[in-house]
C-alpha cells in the first residue's frame, strides 16, 4: 500500500461507492500489517478524518476493549502498543495475550489469511483454536517459518464444519507434520473428523505429549493408529457418550497417564495394566463391572496413581488387581459399592503412602489391614465410620482426614490426643 497515495485519498469524497470500499480495504491493509510504520501512517489519518476514526472504531472495537481500559492510553495509543507487543523479540505475557487475542479478533472475522500472515511474521502466539486457520498453514509451502512458537491446537464447535485436508501419503503427511512440528498439546471437542487425522500424524510429532479428547457425541470409536508407539504421554477422554471400547493394545502406545471419565466404556482390553509405562490411571463414572487382571505370577511394577470414582465395582471385581499392583503409592476410591478392602490386598501395598476412600455405601469400618501398611502417610475417610480397632493407633500419618464424625465423641477425642494437628475430623 502506498500510505502517502491513501492519505490523499482518503481525504477526498469519492462518489463512487466501489472505490471508497477499495480506498478503505487499503485503510485497513496498513493497519492489518501491524508494521510499526504502517500503524503510525493509519493512525494519524483517522486525526483528520472523524467519519475514518469511526469506521477504525467500529471494526477493531472488539480487539481494542481487551487491552484499553488496562493501558489507559485510548484506542488509538493501545493499538500503537499492542503492534509493539506482537513485534517484541522477547517472549512475556504481553506478547503472548496480544498474539491470541489478534489471532482470535481476524478468526472471528473469517479473515484466517490475515491470521496466517501474522504467523509467519513470527509474533509470538501459542494457540490455534480455529481448524480454518490450520487449513491455512497446512496448505503453506512456508509453514514452518512461523510455527516455532506455536504449542496448542485447541479445536471446539468453532471448528465442527472445518474438514481436514486428505493424508493421501506418507509424503504429506511428513510434509504436515514439519508445519505443526512444535506442537505439544492437542485438544478436541465436537470435531471427530480432526481425530484421525491427527492421530495419523502422532508418531510423526515428536514434541506432543497430550491428546484431550471431550464433548464428542457422536465418537464411537478411537482410531486404531492410536495403539502405534508415539512422543504421546498423556490422553484423556472425557464425555463421549458413544464411546464404548479402546482400541485394542493400547497399552504398547506409550502412554503413561490415562483418564476415562463419562464414556460407556464397559471393558478394557485385556493387557491394559501389562503396560510398562502407565503410572497413573484414572477411571470415572464408567459402566466398567470388572478390571482386567494379569496373568497369574505376573505383577505391574509401572502403576504409582489410581484413582476410581462412581464405577460398580465390588470386591470380588477390584481384589484381584489391586493384589498385582506392587508399586501403587496413591490408591483413590470413591463412589463405588465396596464394602471392604480385604486383608490379604495389605502385603501387596508396601508403598502406598496415600490413601483416599470417599463415599463408598458400605465400607465403614478402619480394620487392622491399615496398621500393616508400612509406607502409609496420609489418610483421608470420606465414610461414616462405625468401627476403629485398636490396631489404627499403631499407625503414623502426616495427614488424616475424616469427612463424617466418628463413632462417638470419646474416640474422636482419642484420636485427636494421639495424631495431634495431623487429624482433621
Amino acid at each position: 500500500v502506498c500510505s502517502s497515495d491513501l492519505k490523499s485519498s482518503l481525504m477526498l469524497f469519492s462518489p463512487d461507492r466501489e472505490e471508497r470500499r477499495r480506498l478503505m480495504r487499503q485503510f485497513f491493509r496498513l493497519i492489518d500489517s501491524f508494521e510499526p510504520a504502517n500503524i503510525e501512517v493509519a493512525i494519524n489519518m483517522t486525526r483528520h478524518n472523524r467519519a475514518l476514526l469511526h469506521v477504525f472504531k467500529q471494526r477493531y472495537k472488539p480487539l481494542l476493549q481487551q487491552f484499553s481500559f488496562k493501558m489507559g492510553k485510548g484506542w488509538l495509543g493501545t493499538f500503537k502498543e499492542l503492534a509493539q507487543w506482537l513485534h517484541s523479540t522477547q517472549y512475556s505475557h504481553h506478547s503472548r495475550q496480544a498474539g491470541e487475542s489478534v489471532a482470535d479478533f481476524y478468526a472471528q472475522l473469517g479473515e484466517l489469511s490475515t491470521v496466517w500472515q501474522l504467523v509467519r511474521k513470527k509474533i509470538s502466539l501459542r494457540k490455534i483454536e480455529h481448524a480454518a486457520t490450520l487449513v491455512e498453514v497446512l496448505h503453506d509451502s512456508d509453514a514452518g517459518l512461523g510455527m516455532h512458537e506455536i504449542r496448542i491446537i485447541s479445536f471446539g464447535k468453532n471448528s465442527q464444519r472445518t474438514q481436514p485436508p486428505a493424508i493421501d501419503s506418507d509424503e504429506t503427511a511428513q510434509r504436515f507434520a514439519l508445519h505443526l512440528h512444535s506442537i505439544q498439546e492437542i485438544k478436541l471437542s465436537h470435531c471427530p473428523q480432526w481425530l484421525d487425522f491427527f492421530v495419523r500424524l502422532l508418531p510423526r510429532l515428536r514434541r506432543c505429549l497430550r491428546l484431550h479428547i471431550a464433548d464428542m457425541p457422536k465418537l464411537v470409536s478411537l482410531p486404531a493408529a492410536l495403539s502405534e508407539p508415539s512422543s504421546l504421554r498423556t490422553l484423556i477422554l472425557r464425555d463421549c457418550p458413544q464411546l464404548r471400547q479402546l482400541p485394542a493394545q493400547l497399552s504398547r502406545a506409550g502412554i503413561g497417564y490415562i483418564e476415562l471419565s463419562n464414556c460407556p466404556i464397559e471393558s478394557l482390553c485385556d493387557d491394559f495394566f501389562r503396560s510398562d509405562t502407565l503410572y497413573n490411571l484414572h477411571l470415572h463414572k464408567l459402566p466398567l463391572r470388572q478390571l482386567p487382571a494379569l496373568p497369574e505370577g505376573e505383577h505391574n511394577s509401572a502403576l504409582k496413581q489410581l484413582h476410581l470414582a462412581e464405577l460398580p465395582l465390588l470386591n470380588d471385581a477390584l481384589s484381584p488387581l489391586l493384589l498385582q499392583l506392587h508399586a501403587l503409592e496413591s490408591l483413590a476410591i470413591f463412589s463405588t459399592p465396596l464394602r471392604h478392602l480385604p486383608d490379604f490386598v495389605a502385603p501387596s501395598f508396601g508403598q502406598l503412602v496415600d490413601l483416599r476412600l470417599s463415599d463408598n455405601e458400605g465400607l465403614t469400618a478402619l480394620g487392622d489391614w491399615l496398621a500393616s501398611l508400612p509406607a502409609l502417610k496420609k489418610l483421608h475417610f470420606g465414610n461414616p465410620v462405625t468401627q476403629i480397632t485398636d490396631s489404627f493407633f499403631s499407625c503414623t500419618f502426616s495427614h488424616l482426614s475424616f469427612k463424617y464424625s466418628l463413632v462417638d465423641e470419646a474416640t474422636q477425642e482419642k484420636i485427636r490426643q494421639h495424631f495431634g494437628k495431623t487429624a482433621h475430623i
